[in-house]
């Protein structure tokens, strides 16, 4: 989970709000730590440790919480050039990033309702895929709100880009992530897309938004995510 409680007039932010901010923190935690059944970290780069709030989660190994001072870049970069610092400093001081076989990464305020089933399908799979990334339409921007990967792909492709993000120059962090998915699928690393449509639930810190969809909405989307797969795999038979 990345995390900034104070953004500090970020470019493009609307959610400055830093009391806010800390409380969608804790109950992101609080409901990966119950729903998600494996150890949860947090980076926060705006220098606010809020690990007193969980002393028996930490103290349980359930819970890691790194802060730092990783937000006085110059904001005009954006908060995708903020985001990578962040997953630069999991990188250097993250324990459970070392130990880790198999990392997902998500916005740190937005709950994933349905992230069980990533961790299931993950599990249950005979291979386990190097990446799970949705790319969009055209290929040229991947969403970075929620996607998954072996540490390789972050530590060797990934934050290579992180010199590049620049919002006055385009280049998002959207846009680094399905770069660092085109150049790892060349290398031989396996990639799928995320095999459910996520279910998000948060609002958004860029344009104030609200993302909270209910069931019967997210069936919806699910349905035409899984027909647009039975497609693709169709294609892919019918091609070999």
């Amino acid at each position: 989970m990345t995390g900034c409680i104070d953004p500090g007039g970020m470019h493009m932010t609307v959610l400055n709000d830093t009391e806010k901010r800390k409380a969608q923190y804790l109950e992101a935690i609080g409901f990966y730590l119950k729903n998600s059944g494996i150890p949860v970290l947090f980076v926060e780069n705006s220098g606010n440790d809020i690990s007193g709030a969980f002393p028996r989660e930490i103290r349980e190994n359930k819970l890691e919480i790194i802060t730092f001072q990783g937000n006085d870049y110059d904001k005009k970069r954006g908060k995708g050039y903020g985001e990578m610092l962040i997953i630069e400093e999991a990188l250097h001081s993250s324990r459970l990033f070392r130990q880790a076989e198999f990392i997902f990464k998500v916005t740190g305020r937005y709950k994933v309702l349905n992230i069980a089933s990533y961790i299931a399908a993950l599990n249950q799979g005979q291979k386990t895929p190097d990446m799970m990334i949705n790319l969009e339409p055209g290929l040229a921007l991947a969403d970075s709100r929620f996607f998954g990967a072996v540490p390789r792909f972050f530590e060797e492709l990934l934050i290579s880009y992180r010199p590049q993000i620049d919002e006055q120059t385009f280049m998002f962090f959207e846009k680094a992530l399905a770069n660092a998915v085109h150049e790892a699928i060349i290398l031989g690393l396996n990639y799928i897309p995320l095999p459910h449509y996520p279910r998000h639930s948060a609002e958004s810190g860029t344009g104030g938004g609200v993302y909270n969809d209910s069931w019967s909405r997210w069936l919806l989307k699910e349905a035409l995510l899984q027909w647009q797969y039975r497609i693709q795999n169709a294609f892919r038979l019918y091609g070999s």
